[in-house]
């Protein structure tokens, strides 16, 4: 039987636990970002979730385990990458709009988390 160490430093090193670790750091520093740019509270929260909760969602349910955890951590980067700037073009879009802060915030949420689930449905099937 393996010793509590063993399990916790298997559970620590895990891919998933890894991928979901890097993506809540990038989710962090995001939101603190695009608080700093925009000052838009609602925005910076609904981003952090999309990159914190969303992107390791999607490695989990949506694509095969790789032979290294470096190749995950790769993966949660570009995928935190394309997120944010898709959820940035979003929300200038709904700014330029004239749609309020929270209602572009809503919008690039939506848009982004919608738009990702259909990308992430056509490459399962």
């Amino acid at each position: 039987m393996p010793s509590t160490i063993s399990r916790l430093r298997n559970w620590l090193t895990d891919q998933q636990q890894v991928a979901t670790l890097v993506a809540v750091l990038v989710a962090l520093a995001a939101g603190y970002a695009f608080e700093a740019r925009f000052g838009v509270y609602a925005g910076s929260f609904l981003l952090l979730m999309l990159l914190g909760v969303g992107v390791p969602s999607a490695y989990e349910e949506r694509w095969p385990r790789y032979d290294h955890a470096w190749q995950a951590v790769a993966w949660v980067l570009v995928a935190c990458g394309l997120v944010v700037v898709a959820f940035v073009g979003s929300f200038l879009a709904g700014r330029a709009l004239a749609l309020d802060s929270s209602l572009a915030s809503v919008g690039a949420f939506l848009a982004v988390s919608l738009g990702g689930l259909l990308l992430l449905r056509g490459r399962r099937e």
